[in-house]
């Protein structure tokens, strides 16, 4: 007999799954840039953590694109994207055909890891976990610390809730039936405290890009355009992005 609570959690999963298909349907339709300011804050912030990638097992989960991991290959990294989406799975597959470079691909859920205990040297995800129930997050934290090696870092970078920004374009684009990404709650500091795995750190960054990190669309197309400009005439802009709290909250663990 089905419970009541398990057809929830089996609508709620294909909700889910009916909403990035939807997704990965207007991608397709627009042209992906191979590379952008998130992906290269996102790129920065993985390196701080993990300085010396070659070599290493670098395991993406909830994978996306690719682009980020594309590059990590590119350093020397030894890649596996993951990705409940097959459509996200054949994009991030073309992208690295197209560079020449190699990966693994796999189509599966981040709560189920296909992989041998302590085979992997280093779990991410980025935009991701924000997606989940607190008990789905768990889960994958898990399942990711679970594949970890001795001394193996999960990061998990997320939109940060304590960002005031944050919280009111999201809310704002919810009500205003533009927000595309479905379920959705930015996390803070604080919710990682509450895990029965706590991170060895956290940081936040993307000073500027909380203001630039919303689906209101006017608004969105003038906050592109102003700091797509701003960011050339002073550079600068570009530490302050990485130094300063914003947009990205960064939780660490280390098994």
């Amino acid at each position: 007999m089905v419970t009541k609570k398990k057809r929830l959690k089996m609508f709620e999963a294909e909700n889910r799954e009916h909403t990035w298909k939807k997704l990965w349907e207007r991608l397709k339709r627009k042209k992906i840039s191979l590379w952008d300011y998130s992906s290269e804050l996102e790129y920065s912030m993985l390196r701080m953590q993990v300085p010396e990638i070659a070599g290493r097992r670098c395991l993406e989960t909830g994978s996306g694109t690719g682009r980020v991991s594309l590059r990590l290959r590119q350093r020397g990294a030894r890649v596996i994207l993951l990705d409940v989406s097959k459509e996200a799975i054949r994009f991030s597959r073309r992208l690295f055909s197209k560079a020449n470079e190699q990966a693994d691909f796999m189509v599966a859920s981040i709560q189920a890891l296909p992989f041998r205990v302590s085979s992997i040297s280093v779990v991410w995800n980025s935009g991701v976990l924000e997606h989940f129930k607190p008990s789905e997050q768990q889960l994958a934290i898990s399942e990711a610390l679970h594949v970890l090696k001795k001394e193996g870092k999960m990061i998990v970078i997320v939109p940060n809730r304590e960002s005031c920004f944050v919280r009111f374009f999201t809310t704002l684009s919810i009500r205003m039936q533009t927000w595309p990404y479905g379920y959705a709650r930015p996390l803070s500091p604080k919710d990682f405290t509450k895990l029965p795995f706590k991170p060895t750190s956290t940081a936040s960054f993307g000073f500027l890009w909380q203001l630039r990190y919303n689906y209101i669309p006017v608004l969105q197309t003038v906050a592109n355009a102003f700091f797509g400009i701003a960011r050339h005439i002073f550079p600068y802009l570009e530490k302050v992005d990485k130094n300063y709290p914003g947009y990205f909250l960064v939780a660490t663990f280390v098994k």
